[in-house]
């Protein structure tokens, strides 16, 4: 490999004098330190002694440290000449300027060494700042508590940002391998490394919690959340996030977090949460880039662990999960103690607990983790019953005997126990564990081990059975994540690889080598990607480069895993009987020690040996090399635990991956010691664990290989666990074992400083003389004329492409010539101040004479000017005038071609539609026939197919079936089954008799064993039976008596319910006898005094008071209100019923005086009481008709009958319209007679005939007659005569039916319902009095015409569909221009509710709020379309609540009393109307709000942010001087966000919008300016400047001087939090005296800002030229104010999810007086005016 260096060398003597020329005094460099690593100092000295141009001449360099000490160092220009890094080895290393303290990106440092990188990661950590920049690796700080950088605001702002764009944060790596992923193709991976406790697996947690969580913020969620917790939180729930959003395979994807870390996490003394294996999982991706499925690989779990701890630490957190969460009844069944009474829990000592963890807890949320990625409750009670037996295991005594033979006690507890949990045989399991079988040729022998091998096999078998149970919960969960369609559908994946970092303790051991070993690969792979990016990138500028070399690791990867490594001389001591772990060291240092440079032999040891990695020489302890390599159990127990009844262990063994022979694992040690044993023999070897791990770190590699690779490395900052506390010396020795520190030194072998030409003539054009610049029209040149002025060496830069290339230390030499430009250019500007005050003096002095000339002059300039104007005024006024005719006239002829225009345009549109309709029904049904046929052909083509495939497959299984036949006919087959079954007979014999001697001795022992269970089984049988048997009746008893006591309550509400429906109708029908009674009574006198009076001259007066005989109380005199026609009539009905029989019968009531009653019967005419009683009767008979046939429904609605009891209206307290509406029986809530108003009121009657008894028949017979047509036929010519209305006279409130006007045009005015009324009682007292069957005409003619489906498709085409929005810059609209669509529809509607066709009213509300839906949609949510409507749909429901509480509250008193399912029923339609309404309004309203939000928010950026609108404060950060000159963007001022924010305002205004409803999208919009402006800011470090502070709060403030104009103080508060950020850039950030009153000063300064912001401000604050920096004592202050707990204190602010209403509340409908009879005169639709005739009741 390469890294680019210049291909011609400077010379030696140059090089070294100009290098020492950077050592002048005052330079800061520096010096190493025993405890801080380095320390900073200054040079106080430079002395050269010799002759100057000498090699050896002696070079010394005096510095002051720090703190104070003199440390001089010496060396000679020989060894500077030589040194191959010459800033670390000879001389001091130079300090970056403190423009570069702190920057995101370590590249970027001008001096990149050890010194620098430590210091900017540790400036970086004291801001709280964890992540930062090294090229292509993300360095990660573990901060050891909570932080607010994983919230969903902040996954957020980093989705869809380019890496760089914002902060470093391991979310930008994600966005950057996802993006990478989708523009390139290409599979991508990220590495997560790092040594335990440095947080490596929570960042890979992070990770994938992002990738879910951005997916399905992508799909439209709500946001994808979870719980942005501390990187050392040990566990968080995966499943909340199914809550939030996510898709199944998102959820299950997070929920093998929580599963893994219990089963593969355990307490070590370094982490409380460590990763005891490998993972590398791979997110699947389809080709729309969305997560459908994942799998998981694991590494080397460290399965001693189940058997031994060290103190302190613990086994894994599944052990203490399960004692500590596991019910009652599962802890007595599987036999569960705590933790200290099991013998693999309590080695580590203490409580057994982490701080912090519920183990409890925990528990509960592994298995709802299991059971998210399928595995059944059942199952997950098998695998806690094999934790329990391995538990259990751990228990058994295994003791010595005398004859050293290892002896376990028939009796044993443990052994008992975990035989039983395992299904196996206890003396079996026994026997296997104390003795060990020979295999030879002929026998095999079976003999006694020792209590140590007994106690090695024992804690073999519990390390095998429990990395067999964690592989099967991998291939399970593999299973439930990447079924077999997902595997063959992905298109890409993203891996994310979490391993464990280089290890280096007192004593390393297998595990410790393989883990280096695999960090040897990753070291490898890492490198040579480095230096692939660097040659691309020298190649893709095309500079001068040559190779040079580095430290390759090979040869140490050679040794671990060559033909003759140590794996393959470990693998081949591992298969032989006699290997030894001493036998292994002697091979290892026969074939390396001395031999190969990366081996070495320990001094003072022979057991062990030194391997030389990369980051350490690592001394390993052979003791247990060979049994951990072997890692497997005796074949017996094998065989044992097959056979077991246990099935679900036979599945984990299964899972094993190690004790099975493995294809891919025989291929791995082909290449390793073949030689040495013969094929034939290594085809059942099983393989080790150190090739097993081999061939999957190979597949790994090959992976990782193929894709694209993102690197994090995580830094664990002091090994105390204190939060934000920084140990160098740890963090130096991590920073070079993750081989960030040897691809910086690489790096700076070359050219590490790179800066675009942009950048850098922006930074550095000052050192020229500005008429160099030449209009930045060069930039290319003008930065080659910047270099040869200020670097003449050429070997210092090279200029590629797009990028000048820098040696080290140049950026900051160029920083020093940059600030001693500025210095001088100051100085110029105080010379020339100074000049121009003296100046100043001079020139007062020269204006104060000038000015007395000019006064003189002026004045008498000012006298002719006089005339001249007065002569020019006389020709203005000529000229307006004449303009104002001309004018006149050309106004007049443009209208009337206006005119012309709209009609023909309006018929060509109507034309080209239904041309469009015809047109898209046509594509339809062929597209429906083209898929017909197309289905047709696919499903032929399907049977053809399987046809095929049958007749294949049986043709391929009659042929194996004939191939299994002739083998099993073959002789050789019997000679093999003859021969075993042979030596099986032998075998038998020679155990025939010792088995039955022992069967002999065994028969008593069973049969009284036997005899003694089988009795302690039927007892425990009996007591079951009859405990579930009692439980079983008290469970029926219960549940009977509490069936029994519901079912009485229910007989005793129903029972109470039929008795008062019973008395209710027993009630009416008394009333309507006496009523019946009382009727005829009245006929018969009534035709009496129609004799007398046609006998007499003139109509004698009704009677004032009944006859004695008369049932009926006498009535009040009329009121003289109603007599002028103000008041409507109205009258009471008495209830009452009658038998069938008496239908027929028929009289006059007088109605009963009350307080409602208005008008008294004695200035009634004999007509009109026969009308009200017959109305009476009529409505009686119909009550009591629906009480008999819906008494049920009366029960069950009972109780919505005693709540709407107050709310309907009733006749006796009703309008006479309403009154009159009771002559047609259609029932007691129909009211259909408007039009009988005239007739009902009019003060002049026509005489009655002799026929008038026979009246209310005539009525009846009308009405049926009537009935018998349609509503075409009524709506006839004649019909349309009655109805037709003059427009003018219509818009004057002057139309009545028939044509008849009212007052005259003197009198007109708008129609509002006074007016109504007043013309109402005008055209009765002028029209001529109508008979009882006009008006049942009438209304039977409105009924008619409410019914007519022509008239509800005009008015919802004509006033919905193609009514033409008034257009706000065109004129100006009142009130009822713009409402008055709601007004016609609004009445339409109340009139068909008081007619009873409530099923209608709700359809054509239906109606019009689907047309709405539709206008709103084909307007693409205009401004004005929908603004317009939601006014219209707010006036809408403002219309149907006034008439519903106007019917209720004239209709409480008689309510009670006549109160029916038919009034309940049309009540309970119109508030669902109103409802479907309100969500109609409610989805329009929060559409376009969202689509304003996204209009104006890509306003924000570039006018609150980014515009400088102050001339003197502009800063250069953003928008440099060659910019202005090249830029061709269109750049935004606040002026057009203020145009915006006012286009909202206007419309809403000017349509009438709400002014509740405006105020609250005014908010909502202005909290999106603030919170969308803040979290830009506070995420971009380069508008973190003071000059940028004074540019956002002037754009703030006019943004609130905006507020205050339009009066929105509360939208102006959510800008507040902005302003403040704004005044903390501005604040003087000098150190104080006092920093803690000047912490509190700043806290009150920035009340609403939480501690975290204004530390997150702080820190990326960008100081300017000759500003002093920020202390970094003020900075770690403020960093203190942070509580890590405290869920207030946020980064970002977080905006209004889209799906959140919870801010909207529905607005108070507006009170009206009355409705609005108003249509344009230009709206042509004849039968909407018909509407307008209606009277809003």
């Amino acid at each position: 490999m390469a890294a680019a260096v210049d291909t011609k060398p400077a010379d030696a003597a140059k090089s070294v004098d100009s290098l020492l020329a950077l050592y002048t005094t005052g330079t800061r460099v520096w010096v190493p330190d025993d405890v801080e690593g380095w320390l900073g100092a200054t040079v106080s000295s430079l002395s050269r002694t010799g002759s100057g141009s000498s090699p050896n001449d002696a070079v010394t360099v005096t510095v002051l440290t720090d703190r104070g000490k003199e440390i001089k160092v010496a060396t000679t220009v020989a060894k500077i000449a030589s040194a191959k890094d010459r800033d670390r080895e000879e001389l001091p290393p130079l300090r970056n300027p403190p423009m570069l303290e702190g920057i995101e990106d370590l590249t970027n440092l001008s001096y990149l060494h050890e010194p620098a990188v430590l210091h900017n990661i540790r400036t970086r950590y004291s801001q709280h700042n964890i992540y930062t920049y090294s090229g292509i690796v993300l360095i990660a700080m573990n901060p050891f508590q909570r932080v607010q950088l994983y919230t969903p605001d902040v996954v957020r702002a980093y989705s869809g940002k380019r890496r760089g764009e914002l902060e470093p944060h391991l979310f930008a790596v994600a966005e950057d391998a996802f993006r990478g992923m989708i523009r390139d193709k290409k599979n991508q991976s990220i590495i997560v490394s790092g040594e335990s406790g440095a947080g490596k697996t929570v960042s890979a947690k992070y990770i994938m919690r992002y990738f879910a969580t951005a997916d399905a913020s992508d799909s439209g969620s709500a946001g994808a959340e979870f719980d942005g917790g501390a990187l050392m939180s040990p566990t968080v729930l995966a499943s909340s996030a199914d809550a939030n959003g996510m898709s199944e395979v998102e959820t299950q994807v997070l929920a093998t977090n929580p599963i893994m870390e219990s089963f593969g996490n355990a307490k070590t003394t370094r982490n409380d949460n460590s990763s005891r294996f490998g993972k590398y999982i791979e997110l699947l991706f389809d080709g729309q880039s969305k997560i459908i499925g994942a799998r998981v690989r694991t590494y080397l779990l460290e399965r001693s662990r189940v058997v031994y701890q060290p103190e302190t630490e613990r086994n894994y957190h599944v052990f203490y999960q399960l004692v500590a969460g596991a019910p009652a009844a599962e802890r007595k069944e599987l036999g569960l103690q705590p933790h200290s009474y099991f013998n693999y829990l309590n080695q580590g000592g203490g409580t057994g607990t982490v701080p912090g963890v519920d183990d409890a807890q925990e528990f509960d949320l592994t298995q709802r983790a299991l059971s998210t990625i399928g595995v059944s409750v059942s199952v997950q009670w098998k695998i806690f019953r094999l934790l329990a037996a391995i538990l259990h295991l751990g228990n058994v005594q295994i003791q010595n005997l005398r004859n050293d033979e290892a002896y376990i006690a028939e009796d044993d507890a443990a052994l008992i126990t975990a035989s039983k949990l395992l299904g196996v045989a206890p003396g079996e399991f026994k026997k296997w564990l104390v003795k060990k079988q020979i295999t030879t040729r002929f026998e095999k022998i079976v003999t006694a081990v020792n209590a140590t091998q007994a106690t090695t096999t024992r804690d073999s078998v519990a390390k095998f059975l429990y990395a067999g149970l964690f592989e099967w919960l991998v291939d399970k969960t593999n299973d439930s994540l990447c079924p077999e369609h997902v595997a063959s559908s992905f298109q890409r994946f993203i891996g994310v690889l979490d391993i464990y970092g280089f290890e280096h303790f007192r004593k390393n051991s297998f595990e410790q080598f393989c883990i280096n070993y695999a960090n040897e690969k990753l070291q490898q792979e890492f490198t040579q990607h480095v230096f692939k990016l660097e040659q691309e990138e020298y190649v893709k500028e095309q500079i001068a480069w040559s190779f040079i070399d580095f430290n390759d690791n090979q040869p140490c990867i050679e040794l671990i895993e060559g033909r003759l490594g140590i794996l393959a001389l470990l693998d081949e001591e591992s298969r032989l009987p006699s290997g030894a772990d001493k036998s292994l060291v002697e091979k290892l240092y026969t074939n390396f020690d001395k031999k190969h440079k990366f081996f070495s032999k320990p001094r003072f040891s022979n057991n062990s040996f030194i391997v030389h990695h990369f980051a350490h020489h690592v001394e390993y302890d052979v003791d247990g090399f060979i049994d951990k390599n072997k890692d497997t159990v005796p074949d017996e127990l094998l065989t044992l635990f097959k056979e077991a009844q246990f099935d679900f262990l036979t599945e984990a063994i299964d899972a094993h991956k190690v004790n099975k022979p493995s294809d891919a694992a025989a291929g791995a040690n082909g290449s390793m010691g073949a030689s040495r044993s013969p094929p034939v023999a290594r085809k059942n070897v099983k393989p080790t664990l150190g090739s097993v791990f081999k061939q999957s770190l190979v597949q790994l590699m090959e992976t990782i290989n193929s894709t694209n690779v993102s690197y994090i490395r995580c830094i664990k900052s002091n090994s105390e666990k204190k939060p934000f506390h920084f140990e160098p010396q740890m963090v130096l020795s991590q920073l070079r074992a993750c081989g960030v520190l040897e691809t910086i030194r690489i790096s700076t072998a070359g050219y590490p400083g790179r800066w675009s030409f942009d950048e850098f003539v922006e930074r550095y054009y000052l050192l020229l003389h500005s008429s160099e610049w030449n209009g930045f029209k060069d930039i290319r040149g003008l930065c080659s004329l910047l270099l040869t002025r200020t670097l003449p060496d050429q070997d210092k830069y090279q200029m590629g492409l797009t990028k000048i290339f820098f040696r080290a230390g140049q950026l900051a030499y160029l920083e020093k010539l940059r600030a001693a430009r500025l210095n001088a250019c100051v100085i110029m500007v105080q010379k020339n101040i100074k000049c121009m005050v003296a100046r100043e003096r001079y020139l007062a002095l020269r204006r104060a004479a000038v000015l007395l000339q000019a006064r003189v002059r002026g004045r008498q300039a000012r006298k002719a000017a006089q005339a001249i104007r007065e002569a020019r005024a006389a020709t203005v006024i000529q000229t307006a005038f004449r303009r104002w005719l001309a004018v006149r006239e050309y106004d007049r002829t443009r209208a009337a071609v206006v005119t012309v225009q709209c009609a023909w345009r309006s018929f060509v549109a109507r034309r080209t539609l239904r041309r469009l309709r015809e047109e898209k029904a046509a594509l339809a049904i062929q597209a429906a026939w083209r898929g017909y046929l197309a289905r047709r052909e696919y499903h032929a083509a399907v049977k053809r197919v399987v046809l095929a495939q049958s007749c294949i497959r049986r043709y391929l299984a009659k042929k194996e079936l004939k191939q299994l036949k002739m083998e099993a006919r073959s002789v050789n087959h019997f000679r093999e089954i003859s021969y075993k079954l042979e030596n099986k007979v032998v075998e038998l014999t020679q155990s025939l008799d010792t088995k039955e001697k022992m069967v002999k001795q065994l028969n008593d022992t069973v049969r009284a064993l036997e005899a003694q269970v089988k009795s302690w089984k039927d007892k425990w049988e009996a007591g079951n039976a009859a405990q579930q048997k009692l439980a079983d009746q008290l469970a029926d008893a219960g549940a009977s008596t509490r069936e029994i006591e519901a079912l009485q309550a229910q007989i005793k509400g129903l029972t109470s319910q039929l008795n008062g429906a019973n008395d209710m109708v027993k009630a009416k029908d008394a009333e309507l006898a006496t009523a019946n009674e009382a009727l005829a009574k009245v006929r018969d006198e009534a035709a009496k005094r129609s004799r007398e009076r046609s006998a007499s001259v003139g109509p004698p007066p009704i009677a004032t008071s009944p006859a004695p005989s008369s049932p009926l109380p006498p009535v009040p005199a009329i009121p003289a209100a109603i007599q002028t026609g103000a008041i409507a009539p109205a009258a009471a009905t008495t209830a009452g019923s009658s038998p069938p029989g008496s239908a027929g019968t028929s009289g006059v009531v007088s109605p009963q005086a009350t307080p409602y009653s208005p008008r008294p019967a004695k200035h009634m005419t004999q007509q009109e009481l026969l009308i009200l009683e017959s109305t009476q009767i009529n409505v009686l008979r119909q009550e009591i008709a629906q009480l008999k046939q819906q008494l049920d429904a009366e029960k069950e609605r009972h109780k919505s009958l005693a709540e709407a009891r107050q709310r309907r209206p009733s006749v006796d307290t009703v309008q006479t319209d309403i009154v009159w509406r009771q002559v047609a029986p259609i029932g007691p809530d129909s009211g259909h007679a408007d039009e009988l108003e005239s007739a009902a009121s009019s003060p002049a009657r026509r005489p009655l005939g002799p026929d008038f008894g026979d009246t209310s028949g005539g009525a009846a017979r009308a009405m049926r007659k009537m009935r018998r047509y349609s509503s075409a036929e009524v709506w006839n010519d004649a019909m349309k005569q009655r109805v037709s209305v003059d427009p003018n006279a219509l818009l004057n409130g002057l139309a009545s039916p028939g044509g008849m006007s009212s007052n005259g045009g003197a009198n007109a005015r708008e129609p509002s319902i006074a007016g109504s009324v007043n013309g109402a009682a005008n055209n009765r007292a002028m029209s001529p009095p109508r008979t009882v069957e006009e008006a049942l005409m009438e209304q039977e003619h409105t009924f008619s015409l409410l019914q007519d489906p022509k008239l509800e498709a005009e008015v919802v085409d004509g006033l919905v569909r193609n009514l033409v929005v008034p257009k706000q810059a065109t004129q100006d609209c009142s009130r009822r221009q713009v409402v008055f669509p709601a007004h016609v529809i609004g009445l339409y509607a109340i009139k068909m509710w008081q007619h009873g066709m409530n099923s209608n009213m709700s359809g054509f509300l239906r109606n019009v709020a689907q047309a709405v839906e539709d206008r709103a949609t084909y307007s693409n949510y205009d401004d004005e379309t929908v603004v317009f409507w939601l006014s219209n749909l707010l006036e809408i429901d403002s219309i149907l609540k006034s008439a519903s509480a106007s019917a209720s509250a004239a209709g409480a008193a008689a309510a009670a009393q006549r109160r029916t399912s038919i009034y309940m029923e049309g009540e309970r339609i119109l508030n669902k109307a109103r409802t479907e309404l309100d969500t109609v309004f409610t989805g329009i309203y929060f559409q376009w709000l969202r689509i304003v939000k996204k209009r104006i928010t890509k306003f924000i950026i570039p006018c609150v942010i980014e515009n400088q609108s102050l001339p003197g404060f502009v800063s250069k950060d953003s928008a440099s001087l060659f910019k202005k000159f090249v830029s061709t963007q269109q750049s935004y001022t606040i002026e057009h966000l203020l145009d915006a924010v006012s286009g909202v305002w206007r419309v809403t205004k000017y349509y009438y919008m709400d002014d509740q409803v405006i105020r609250t999208s005014m908010s909502e919009l202005f909290k999106t300016i603030g919170v969308t402006a803040f979290n830009h800011l506070i995420m971009r470090k380069n508008f973190a400047t003071w000059k940028r502070g004074m540019q956002i709060q002037y754009n703030v403030s006019r943004l609130s001087e905006w507020c205050s104009q339009h009066s929105l103080s509360e939208a102006a508060l959510h800008l507040e939090r902005l302003m403040q950020a704004a005044k903390l850039l501005q604040l003087n950030k000098a150190t104080p005296a006092n920093i803690e009153l000047y912490i509190e000063d700043l806290f009150d300064v920035c009340f609403l800002l939480s501690p975290t912001q204004i530390s997150k401000l702080m820190s990326i604050y960008t100081v300017a030229d000759f500003e002093n920096p920020i202390s970094p004592e003020i900075l770690r202050a403020v960093a203190s104010r942070s509580v890590s707990n405290d869920k207030n204190d946020m980064l970002l602010l977080e905006a209004t999810n889209d799906s959140d209403v919870s801010w909207y509340a529905r607005p108070e409908p507006r009170k009206l007086l009355g409705v609005e009879k108003y249509l344009p005169q230009d709206l042509e639709m004849e039968m909407p005016r018909v509407v307008l005739l209606f009277k809003f009741a």
